[in-house]
């Protein structure tokens, strides 16, 4: 891991359909640990453990909703669920159980 003292990375900016923006911004890895899971709430959440972030990752600025997710299925070149949600017909809604 590079040192505590690196740059900060500016945001990417993704062009949209409708001439908007999606940003992201750049978290970097620590040697934090947050804990993760319920515990006797769902059991598909189950069971509560720790977790740890080894890899860097960028975090949108905005939620996506269901139409951003869709218009992405639909333009992308590899495999990914064509649902996104429980929440159905409901394009302004966010995307939800995907990660």
């Amino acid at each position: 891991m590079e040192p505590e003292n690196r740059k900060q990375q500016p945001p990417l900016r993704l062009p949209t359909d409708d001439h908007q923006c999606l940003v992201f911004h750049h978290i970097p890895a620590k040697d934090q640990r947050f804990r993760m899971g319920a515990r006797g709430e769902r059991a598909d959440e189950e069971p509560r453990h720790w977790v740890g972030l080894c890899h860097d990752y960028w975090l949108g600025e905005t939620p996506v909703t269901q139409a951003d997710y869709a218009a992405l299925v639909k333009m992308s070149r590899v495999d990914l669920p064509s649902r996104a949600s429980d929440f159905k017909c409901k394009p302004d809604h966010p995307v939800a159980s995907l990660s």
